[in-house]
């Protein structure tokens, strides 16, 4: 965090921002608030050129069609499940679809038990995440909606 203090501070149209997973070693809300928060300072204020690294593709959402944002990923080969994969270390243009985190504990050596465990809970909150999102979005078009009735 302290770095990321100096970089608000100091960094000026003509810098150049690096910034690797902001908010990691927070809470999940947190991190998010903050890479975002950060974020959006450096794209609508400071307007630097910037590389940011993140594991938080919800940032996608919000910043996916502003101007003078591209997103990047690592290129990889995965086999058809997608729990199998083979990092190419290729920097490549899109979004990358999903995360690898299973992947990449399981190349660390994690032990199948826990690797069975964690891809179950990971399941699990993708659901409770999608579900969220979805009472979200229904929330914002009620707003919407009632919003319009007044006008």
């Amino acid at each position: 965090m302290e770095e990321t203090k100096n970089l608000l501070k100091f960094a000026t149209p003509r810098s150049l921002a690096i910034l690797d997973e902001l908010g990691r070693g927070t809470s999940t809300f947190d991190g998010y608030s903050i890479a975002n928060a950060v974020m959006q300072y450096l794209v609508r204020r400071l307007n630097c050129l910037t590389l940011f690294s993140t594991h938080y593709h919800m940032l996608l959402d919000e910043f996916r069609e502003f101007p003078g944002v591209k997103t990047y990923h690592m290129s990889y080969k995965a086999n058809e499940k997608g729990d199998y994969v083979i990092f190419l270390y290729k920097f490549v243009q899109g979004e990358c679809p999903m995360s690898f985190g299973l992947n990449v504990a399981r190349m660390a050596g994690l032990p199948q038990r826990v690797l069975d465990i964690a891809s179950k809970k990971s399941l699990h909150f993708a659901a409770q995440l999608d579900k969220v999102t979805d009472q979200a979005a229904k929330m914002r078009q009620r707003r919407s909606a009632e919003s319009a009735d007044e006008d």
